[in-house]
């Protein structure tokens, strides 16, 4: 409300933060009193008016009142600041989005409030949603972008950033609805820690103490044998379902391993134990395998035993063992050798005989020592005395000399037509001194 003190026609002009020409913004207007004025009262006023009435003024106006006289001369006022009074804050800004590049490198953006006193906006973070959060703009910023650079070796990887609006009059709107940031991850998670390790019989036992790391997502057992460069995985689990304690029962007990449980974050970023270094007991067992037997007669009757065995540096050979007619008094029966002697074609069919096919062995052994039956056992062939006396022992043959144990004293007390029992087993030699079972026992019937 502004007076004149002239009798005279009186002129009111306003600068162009008056509400008649809203058209301008207030960066545009901040030195009004440069600029050119807008006259604001469509009539003069008359001259015993002391008062006119903006009724749609800016938030920052500069006003001065011209008088004229009848004698045509003017006269103009300084200017005076004229601002309605304003308490109302502007409306919550809306964050829109957010992210964190592998530098650290926070972006965010937001919509542009509707307000038309809007002077800019500040922003706010905090490392917990419903935490403190702390002004990181030294000013308002009047743009709808803000970049803000954080440090990425740190445990802490969920920021929270929120913005407030603010006008002319450093009214301050509500803070925002906080957003989420991740940063990048570049810190691995802390290692997890192999309490012990013991070998037995059935493998090796392990004991764990598992990683702090609230991100983690991934634990595995690694293995590897010692002098090699990879590693094997051996065991996974989800932090789902925690594993303290495992024991490997696939590692062989005749090589040395390394061992070591590496956690993976929800980054892929891996932290793993100190290398614990083990050789599981050996039994002195090795693998077992299947015997076959048949009785073959090419090239001549004899026994055709056949079987296969993993290679293995330390395999020597196979001991054959064989009894007759009664299973329970096996013998070493004979031994075959690996590697196998140069053997020619004709050979392997007289001839045990070894093949390496890839990673096997491949085994015949051929038992032409069997050509005898319970008839032969029985019979006994006898000559005359050569001074021409008969010997009373034994009835004097009839027939010729051909004589057959009469039962019961011939051989088992079997009747010469009883068929011949054969028995073989096998079993693996080791340079180590190691052994694998016997094979299953095999029967041959002559």
């Amino acid at each position: 409300m502004f007076t004149s003190s002239a009798g005279v026609s009186l002129y009111l002009l306003a600068s162009c933060m008056s509400g008649l020409n809203p058209t301008r913004s207030w960066a545009q207007c901040r030195t009004s009193r440069q600029r050119a004025y807008t006259k604001i009262n469509s009539s003069p006023v008359a001259a015993g008016s002391r008062s006119f009435e903006d009724i749609a003024p800016l938030p920052a106006n500069y006003y001065y009142i011209k008088v004229s006289d009848v004698n045509g001369h003017t006269y103009q006022t300084f200017p005076a600041l004229g601002q309605p009074q304003d308490n109302t804050p502007p409306a919550t800004p809306q964050l829109l989005t957010g992210k964190c590049n592998s530098n650290g490198l926070v972006t965010i953006n937001w919509n542009r409030n509707t307000d038309p006193d809007i002077m800019g906006y500040r922003v706010f973070m905090s490392t917990a949603l419903n935490g403190d959060y702390l002004q990181i703009t030294s000013t308002w910023i009047n743009d709808t972008v803000y970049r803000h650079q954080v440090n990425v070796n740190t445990l802490s990887e969920e920021m929270y950033f929120a913005i407030k609006a603010v006008d002319f009059r450093e009214n301050t709107s509500p803070l925002s609805a906080p957003i989420s940031v991740m940063r990048t991850d570049v810190v691995p998670p802390s290692a997890p820690v192999i309490k012990s390790a013991t070998a037995d019989f059935n493998g090796v036992f392990f004991e764990w103490t598992l990683s702090s790391s609230a991100d983690v997502v991934l634990y595995q057992l690694e293995r590897r044998t010692l002098g090699f460069t990879t590693w094997d995985v051996i065991l996974s689990f989800e932090t789902k379902g925690l594993l303290y304690s495992y024991t490997d029962t696939t590692a062989s007990p005749r090589k040395k391993y390394e061992y070591r449980l590496t956690a993976v974050d929800d980054a892929n970023l891996k932290s793993s134990s100190q290398v614990v270094r083990i050789k599981p007991v050996d039994k002195g067992l090795r693998q077992g395998f299947k015997l076959n037997g048949t009785l073959s007669n090419t090239p001549r009757s004899h026994t055709l035993l056949q079987w296969q065995y993993p290679d293995d540096p330390d395999l020597i050979g196979f001991e054959i063992y064989r009894a007759v007619l009664d299973s329970t008094r096996q013998r070493s029966f004979a031994f075959l050798q690996i590697p196998p002697p140069k053997l020619s074609a004709a050979d392997t069919l007289l001839q045990p005989y070894t093949t390496l096919n890839g990673n096997t062995w491949s085994c015949v052994f051929r038992d032409f020592e069997h050509n005898f039956n319970q008839k032969n056992l029985n019979i006994f062939y006898t000559q005359s005395n050569p001074q021409g006396q008969p010997n009373t022992s034994v009835p004097a043959p009839g027939g010729g000399n051909n004589y057959t144990v009469p039962a019961p004293n011939n051989t088992n007390g079997q009747p010469s037509t009883t068929k011949i029992k054969l028995y073989y087993w096998v079993i693996a030699k080791f340079a180590d001194g190691a052994y694998s079972p016997m094979s299953e026992m095999v029967v041959i019937e002559l």
